[in-house]
Order: C-alpha cells, then structure tokens, then sequence
C-alpha cells in the first residue's frame, strides 16, 4: 500500500508566498478540480477579512461549511471565486474548503483591490 503524499499549492501576492496544503481527504473532488486547473492568476477582490478572485474552473458544492477560519482556502460555487479567509469574517454562502494555509496568513491583510495573485502547484 502506498503512502498518501499530500499535494500543496503556492500563492503569491505583493512580495509574499504562502503554502496551502489542499485537503483531499475532505474534498476529492474540489482539490481535482483544482489542481488539474493549476497554474491560474487573477486580480484580488478584499471583502472584509477575505481575499478573492475569479477561476476558470466551475465546481459543484462538495460538503458546503458556512463556516471557515482564518487560512483557509475555499471554493466558492456560486462566483467560481477561489478565496482566502484571512480573519474571522465568513462566506456570504457556503463553501467548499479545500486547503488551508498553516503560516504566514496575516500577510493577506495587505493585499489591496486589483493586487495580482498568481496560484502554482508546489
């Protein structure tokens, strides 16, 4: 039996990178999509303590939370929106969380309208 190798991704925004590890145990079918997207960029939105943008991938609900955590990284199917909870605020709908970033979080709170994101398999 092989060992599970978990896959991890790369955001990078104004001078900064950050890790997030994707959960596929959690949600397969969102963390395919996903990937198999990868690479992609888009021009960041910030609504209160959340990072977002447009992907060119459309993805159904996969076991919605209407709740997320700071680091988080979320799908949000009904704005094809890859986002970034950063604090405590929470989806207007739910979400398919699909990884989670372990350090450098806060960095995202200097991220401002139109910033590029660029997110890459690691």
């Amino acid at each position: 039996m092989r060992d599970y190798m978990a896959r991890s991704l790369t955001i990078e925004c104004r001078g900064f990178k950050v890790e997030a590890e994707l959960l596929d145990q959690e949600r397969p079918n969102t963390c395919e999509a996903i990937w198999r997207a990868l690479p992609f960029e888009g021009k960041a939105e910030v609504w209160k303590e959340e990072v977002y943008f447009e992907i060119p991938v459309k993805i159904p609900r996969e076991n919605p939370t209407p709740r997320t955590r700071a680091g988080d990284v979320s799908y949000w199917p009904e704005g094809q929106g890859f986002c970034i909870f950063f604090g405590r605020s929470q989806p207007i709908t739910p979400v398919n969380t699909f990884a989670q970033i372990k350090s450098r979080v806060d960095n995202f709170r200097h991220v401002r309208p139109g910033d590029r994101i660029i997110v890459r398999k690691v």
